[in-house]
């Protein structure tokens, strides 16, 4: 689904940007933790301009993109499973799927979690899936177990032999 952004108040320099989502006959918005000078607001695509004297554009749009998927699993889940969620569970659920990664835990493991539950496209999931194969191999290659807290220069020039 494509989740529509909108200006809290497009008169007001600057704004928040707030998800609003219709679902299951409900009406949820979600603060995006965005915000933007209306100038630059496309209202048309609901997406910011990325453009020379606003290079920021890029950076919330990739903001917005990343929530936008979590959202999409939150809808997923709830549709899949029948639940007509309130407005706290909806943003519960968006939020849960955010949170910061536990640095201990195995990058593989998180990997497969958040290929199970995104919703790319079937050629960007392929991609992923080789990604996590070359990095298994790398790990019965050196014996060492891939953890958040070790992605580091050291690791990518082992990695990239």
């Amino acid at each position: 689904m494509k989740v529509p952004f909108i200006l809290k108040n497009a008169h007001k320099n600057p704004t928040s940007i707030v998800a609003d989502i219709n679902f299951l006959g409900l009406r949820f918005k979600i603060g995006t933790g965005q915000s933007i000078n209306p100038e630059f607001w496309l209202p048309d695509v609901r997406r910011a301009k990325y453009i020379k004297s606003y290079p920021e554009g890029k950076s919330i749009n990739k903001e917005l993109e990343k929530l936008e998927d979590l959202i999409n699993n939150a809808v997923d889940y709830f549709s899949s499973n029948n639940i007509k969620p309130d407005a706290e569970e909806f943003k519960k659920m968006v939020f849960e799927t955010s949170k910061p990664v536990n640095n201990g835990m195995k990058f593989t493991d998180y990997m497969e979690l958040y290929i199970d539950n995104s919703s790319h496209a079937i050629q960007t999931l392929k991609n992923y899936r080789v990604a996590l194969a070359k990095i298994r191999a790398w790990e019965q290659e050196t014996g060492q177990i891939l953890r958040f807290s070790n992605v580091d220069i050291y690791f990518y020039r082992s990695f990239e032999k």
